[in-house]
């Protein structure tokens, strides 16, 4: 069993997980993730994304009967699912039934790729 460390996310895995191989998928970057890049002067490139980012950055509501405009916009933000630079995606494209001299499938998003730190 060998481990992984995800150059893109940074998340580490073992594969195989037991009897079963894993395929790993980079998590979309989370609020606080966002709001870091765009305190470090990067865009989304979605303009909608980016007024949401400084909406979020906003006071926070203490009753959460009551959400804040910053509220709303993290939760926005939440379930964008921006991906992250050198996204990565192992699992395999699905193929019809092919020749013998076809290439495997392949990743569906190689990214940055994966490291293996361990045996």
């Amino acid at each position: 069993m060998a481990v992984y460390k995800c150059n893109a996310c940074g998340g580490t895995f073992t594969d195989p997980q037991g009897a079963f191989r894993y395929f790993h998928v980079c998590p979309p970057l989370s609020v606080n993730e966002l709001i870091a890049l765009h305190d470090a002067g990067q865009s989304t490139g979605d303009p909608l994304l980016d007024a949401d980012i400084l909406m979020a950055k906003g006071p926070k509501s203490a009753d959460p009967l009551q959400p804040s405009q910053a509220d709303q916009a993290a939760a926005r933000l939440a379930v964008a699912g921006v991906k992250r630079a050198g996204h990565v995606n192992t699992n395999v494209t699905p193929a019809p039934p092919r020749a013998k001299d076809d290439p495997q499938p392949g990743p569906l998003s190689a990214g940055a790729g994966v490291t293996q730190i361990g045996a």
